[in-house]
């Protein structure tokens, strides 16, 4: 086995060097966190034969040396030693170690543990465990700490713990390069491979309107009880339910509760599609057992939301089986088939070739199936021709707006939206009128031709398109709250209409691709400096303006560490119990356009915080950022909401705009006039809008 450090003063190709120069290396530079983590890893594998080379280790750099076939490797991987009651984590783990894309994208970055300075990472631990189970073909080896956090020496449930595994391997894809896309982005090799989503559609039945929503999976959990075979349980998970009495719906159009219908089906389609079979009550962990058919090749069409040419056809890779009577106990083992087109059934250290027929006989519980020509090489999501890959606004400054009625923050906020940049670029460039997603209610859609017209009609007066439609009209409203009801609508609407794609043509769409980025709450154990990070998405930033005088104070104070004690001390997942610890929030990702929210309404009164805070019209957003960059990461101003006012409930909006000609101007409802950058300056805001220095340039996708 090799594994990889990176001292220059020991780097050679040719020498080898005992394990007592390696612990003696390792005592000298490593801190004591990582130093206890690795000897716990490197004493696991000391029952096989060991060969260390120290060699210069790069960092991740460009990821053009990533293959982008998915081929798998050729042979079986290694027989696994069951450690005590760890059946269930053998045979997951040969499931995924089998897993195509997955092993052929790890092991082309030989990356070793080091790289990313984590001392919990699951996509590294992962890495070196592929790398030792492929090395040791035909022998047995002893898994990495995979159940590092899970449960261990006793018996667990087979998919629970994939599961776990996933969700730690996505955590950790944000701080390690090897989580990245193909394509070096986010949501992650986890998301590429195994991730899809549903659409759940509602239809009125008095008024035929629909309503979509979206939801990712990473795997699908069917019904079996009664079932014959899992293409019987996958048609009654996609048959239509009626809500009526109790569970009537409550119609956005008709404004009160209706019969409708509720129908599940598939939207996007994963590329590698893993079934559970749901054999263990949740209550008692008894089990459905007998045998549910389930094919070689399904074809998933007659369950996706949208026609599409051709059968969608899956091959089966894996099956994993649990023998016994409960999930509590029993036995757990997996069939395989191998890079080399071979079935291998897998059962803890045992290693046997099988014939398929087999294979189809069993009682399954989970199944893997991998989406037939997804993996080849070349095919990735390529560019949509179609879309300028630049983001220039239009020059001109969009019509006035009329106020239809207490509509001055639907107003002033449409404005700044319509001044954003990308979002104005993008969806005119389409000229999509709004028939072409057959939605009547799309947010998207309507967005667009209200642009459309906002521009067309320059220096005129127009009344906005009903993008309140759902929200509440007719009285004065929280011109924020309105703002992410249009952004939440945009991105829901985005996964049924075209123009809801990034420029690429893929997920997570435009709204997530201008407005998107991601915070780390980085939680430190002060007893053994082990780090935990979670990461959390968001379309603004809300900051407490009580006290501040400037917005780069109010960030400051955002970022400041807190101490957890006490009451609100940490249970630390490596000294198992609780400790005092700090925890800090920072930017992981920064999004193209912030959007920076002065908290200036009391959420149960409606009170304000009145005055002048003041806010730069340049910002470096920096010092705020988990990881440092080269340079500073500058962003423009572009758009100031206003509320004057003392109260939530009263009052009036405008905002002020930056046109796409650099001319800064004052939007209020119908009346618009220029203005002076050293007037919008002294706005009390409320809400501010940014766009990142260099991030929308042509070519810069």
């Amino acid at each position: 086995m090799w594994m990889d450090f990176s001292p220059d003063d020991f780097y050679n190709h040719k020498n080898r060097h005992t394990l007592t120069e390696l612990l003696f290396y390792m005592m000298l530079n490593m801190p004591s966190s990582d130093l206890l983590f690795r000897l716990h890893i490197l004493l696991d594998q000391l029952k096989e034969p060991v060969i260390y080379q120290i060699k210069n280790k790069p960092a991740l750099g460009p990821r053009e040396h990533i293959p982008q076939s998915w081929e798998p490797p050729r042979t079986v991987a290694a027989g696994l030693k069951n450690t005590g009651n760890a059946c269930y984590l053998n045979a997951t783990l040969q499931c995924l170690t089998h897993t195509g894309p997955l092993a052929s994208h790890m092991l082309a970055l030989r990356t070793s543990q080091m790289a990313c300075q984590k001392t919990t990472c699951m996509m590294c631990v992962m890495q070196a465990h592929l790398e030792r189970a492929f090395q040791h073909s035909g022998a047995i080896i002893q898994p990495c700490a995979l159940g590092a956090g899970f449960h261990v020496h006793k018996q667990e449930d087979a998919h629970e713990f994939l599961m776990f595994i996933l969700e730690s391997m996505e955590k950790s894809h944000q701080s390690c390069g090897m989580g990245l896309d193909l394509a070096g982005r986010e949501p992650g090799l986890i998301r590429e491979i195994f991730g899809g989503s549903w659409r759940s559609q509602i239809t009125c039945f008095q008024c035929q309107s629909t309503s979509d929503t979206f939801d990712p999976y990473l795997d699908i959990t069917l019904d079996i009880a009664g079932a014959q075979s899992v293409e019987q349980a996958l048609a009654r998970l996609v048959e239509p339910e009626e809500l009526a009495g109790e569970d009537a719906y409550h119609c956005g159009v008709c404004l009160h509760k209706v019969s409708a219908s509720k129908t599940l089906t598939l939207h996007s389609a994963s590329k590698d599609l893993i079934l559970v079979l749901k054999r263990f009550s949740p209550l008692t962990g008894d089990k459905v057992d007998g045998l549910v058919r389930f094919p070689q090749r399904p074809d998933m069409q007659p369950y996706m939301s949208q026609p599409r040419e051709g059968p969608l056809v899956y091959d089966l890779y894996a099956v994993l089986v649990h023998a016994g009577w409960s999930s509590h106990s029993g036995h757990y083992f997996s069939y395989i088939k191998a890079g080399n087109g071979q079935w291998y059934k897998m059962d803890d250290a045992k290693v046997s070739t099988c014939a398929v027929s087999s294979v189809l006989s069993q009682p399954a519980y989970v199944l893997f199936y991998s989406q037939e020509g997804s993996h080849e090489k070349g095919n990735a999501l390529g560019p949509r021709e179609h879309i300028p890959q630049s983001w220039e606004p239009p020059r001109t400054v969009a019509a006035g707006l009329k106020n239809t009625g207490n509509a001055c923050y639907l107003n002033a906020t449409l404005q700044c939206l319509t001044h954003t940049g990308p979002l104005a670029s993008h969806m005119l460039a389409l000229r999509t009128s709004q028939m072409a997603c057959q939605k009547t209610t799309c947010m998207m859609c309507v967005m667009q031709a209200h642009l459309e017209r906002a521009f067309q009609h320059s220096g005129a007066i127009i009344q906005p398109c009903a993008l309140g439609a759902g929200f509440h009209v007719h009285k004065q409203e929280d011109a924020h709250e309105f703002l992410m009801f249009i952004l939440e609508s945009m991105e829901k609407s985005h996964q049924s209409c075209g123009m809801g794609l990034d420029l690429a043509g893929r997920e997570p769409g435009l709204i997530r691709e201008i407005f998107g980025g991601s915070w780390r709450s980085q939680i430190t154990c002060f007893q053994c400096q082990s780090t935990s990070d979670t990461f959390d998405p968001y379309l603004d930033i809300t900051l407490d303006i009580a006290g501040a005088q400037s917005v780069e104070q109010a960030l400051a104070r955002l970022v400041e560490p807190e101490e957890l004690a006490g009451e609100d001390a940490y249970h630390c997942g490596v000294c198992l119990h609780k400790v005092s610890a700090s925890k800090t929030l920072t930017l992981h990702s920064a999004s193209k356009v912030l959007i920076l929210v002065l908290k200036r309404f009391s959420p149960l009164t409606g009170d304000k915080v009145d005055g002048l805070v003041r806010f730069p019209q340049r910002p470096d957003m920096q010092p705020y950022m988990s990881q440092p960059r080269e340079g500073p990461l500058v962003y423009d101003l572009y758009a100031v909401l206003v509320h004057a006012g003392w109260s939530s409930h009263s009052g009036h909006y405008f905002s002020y705009i930056k046109a796409g000609n650099g001319q800064w101007y004052k939007m209020d409802d119908a009346k618009v006039s220029t203005c002076a950058v050293s007037s919008v300056l002294s706005q009390p805001a409320y809400v501010l809008f940014y766009s990142q220095e260099g991030s929308h340039e042509k070519g810069n996708e």
